[in-house]
């Protein structure tokens, strides 16, 4: 296939082609290829270049407003159901001022894979991050390999509205305002071997970004089940680390906190019925919230949590898919929370982030080998885990483990356990519980008097922290803080083993804890 003009016409032809053959490989020789039109390819069709520093694919001229460069063909009329197609060895190159997506899967459950390309979707200077060019967009899908793929975008991935089994290896996403963005139902992801690189001296909302929704609550009650293992954050040459950049689990959305009863082994009774959601302050949505999880937060069977099975707007009845261990009483609480967690983060280089925010609703999720603290003057290094009542729930922050992580430069780093209920709320129970932090060490102590520091605060407004162990760490100090000058509400916390790596004892800030503290 030559390049020049008239590429479009010999693409169409070759993708004519492959429709008719009942999909196939369609291979595209080294050259340049100058391109007007969308791609929409058949299915079960593999797009196969000579490699991607060898076959690029060039469009010239803008595109209709949402069109994608590249996607399935529609296999229904409504294109809810839509063609698995591959791409293999080339590059795509988006048109001057593209703000759409490059590369489109959705509707689709079939086997595809993305490997040995680039996709070049753009770069703005904007904080905007709904006005920017996406290079990977993925809704509705399942059963995706991404390898050896190099991303250059404002957003590299986004993943959003049921999406799940996905594999990303082994590739670069260079970013400027979302590295990588899971959210509403994306589940069952293994993200491993990546490098996320930072590309412009702005703002950028996030390296990995993990919410339940996308515009409103409705979007999706849930974001789990996630291996992030062997990744490297950092930064291009002469970029500078800003406080939003980092990690962040965000978005939680609840639709009941109260009263409940047992009209079964599974169903709850509620003593009052799921709120509306009226997005905009527009007429209530409907809504599923099968997914989400039932929490019991306080009462008997506290720190219980089941999946929902059914759960709509307005209903007084809901569902779970399982009975409980304990049962629950007239003194229990329930939370219907998005899930948020069971998120297994290892062996990462998270060394150019400055901020990790859990940032409400932690669940399940452990940390382990990870590489802290940045090396950049003034702003110290926060993984903070938020939990208590915000947006619109109350959400408890459970069975966290920091295991093993190593801060290794940096002014100071601090692992951060807050619990802040809006008095408006009117609860005051636990919401931050079943937590350890074992075996966590600092490379780089005291090279700067008062200043290298590593420690863990503990946090809490109209709110409490219980059940925690602290043990075997090398941070300088343990520091029990409150704001406006509320008292901090812990108990049952173990602090044992703890010893500085410069040597000395470990501080207490207060040096006499708070009740509930116990010191081995």
């Amino acid at each position: 296939m030559p390049t020049g003009s008239g590429d479009d016409a010999k693409l169409a032809s070759a993708l004519a082609q492959a429709t008719a053959n009942g999909g196939g490989t369609v291979r595209i020789p080294a050259g340049t290829y100058k391109l007007t039109q969308p791609l929409s390819l058949p299915n079960r069709t593999v797009l196969a270049g000579a490699g991607r520093a060898l076959t690029t694919l060039e469009w010239t001229a803008p595109l209709p407003l949402n069109t994608p460069l590249v996607n399935g063909a529609a296999l229904t009329p409504a294109g809810s159901q839509r063609a698995t197609f591959a791409l293999e060895d080339l590059t795509l190159q988006a048109p001057p001022d593209f703000r759409e997506h490059a590369v489109e899967r959705i509707g689709t459950d079939e086997l595809g894979w993305f490997r040995r390309i680039k996709i070049a979707a753009g770069c703005y200077n904007t904080k905007v991050w709904n006005d920017t060019p996406v290079a990977l967009y993925l809704r509705q899908t399942d059963n995706v390999l991404i390898e050896d793929v190099l991303f250059d975008s404002d957003q590299c991935i986004f993943s959003r509205d049921d999406v799940s089994h996905v594999v990303l290896r082994n590739s670069t996403l260079q970013y400027n305002n979302l590295g990588l963005w899971l959210s509403s139902r994306s589940r069952n992801w293994i993200i491993e071997g990546n490098r996320l690189e930072k590309q412009e001296p702005i703002a950028a909302m996030s390296v990995l970004c993990i919410t339940s929704m996308y515009g409103t609550p409705v979007g999706g009650p849930y974001t789990r089940d996630l291996l992030y293992a062997g990744n490297t954050h950092t930064l291009k040459a002469g970029t500078t680390p800003t406080i939003a950049a980092g990690y962040t689990m965000d978005g939680a959305a609840g639709i009941y906190r109260g009263g409940f009863s047992m009209a079964g082994a599974t169903t709850l009774r509620l003593n009052f019925p799921t709120i509306a959601i009226r997005p905009g302050g527009t007429t209530p949505v409907s809504y599923s919230w099968n997914g989400a999880v039932a929490q019991i937060i306080d009462g008997r069977g506290a720190g219980q949590w089941r999946f929902l099975t059914a759960a709509t707007q307005g209903s007084t009845t809901v569902s779970i898919d399982r009975p409980w261990e304990v049962d629950p009483d007239s003194s229990s609480v329930v939370a219907l929370n998005n899930l948020q967690g069971r998120l297994l983060m290892i062996d990462n280089n998270l060394s150019s982030d400055v901020q990790h925010d859990d940032y409400y609703l932690a669940l399940d999720s452990i940390k382990a080998g990870n590489r802290f603290g940045h090396s950049h003057k003034d702003q110290p290094t926060a993984a903070t885990t938020w939990s208590g009542s915000h947006y619109m729930g109350t959400f408890p922050a459970w069975h966290l483990q920091f295991l093993g992580n190593t801060v290794v430069s940096g002014q100071s780093t601090f692992f951060s356990l807050l619990s802040y209920n809006d008095p408006a709320a009117d609860y005051d129970g636990v919401v931050g519980a079943a937590h350890v932090y074992r075996n966590n060490t600092n490379a780089n102590p005291n090279l700067l008097p008062n200043q290298d520091e590593f420690y863990l605060r503990l946090l809490s407004r109209h709110g409490s922290l219980a059940d925690l162990l602290v043990e075997r760490n090398q941070f300088d100090s343990v520091r029990f803080l409150h704001f406006d000058y509320d008292p901090v509400s812990v108990s049952g916390l173990l602090l044992r083993q703890n010893v500085p790596a410069a040597g000395g004892p470990l501080v207490l800030i207060p040096s006499s804890p708070p009740p509930g503290v116990t010191t081995k």
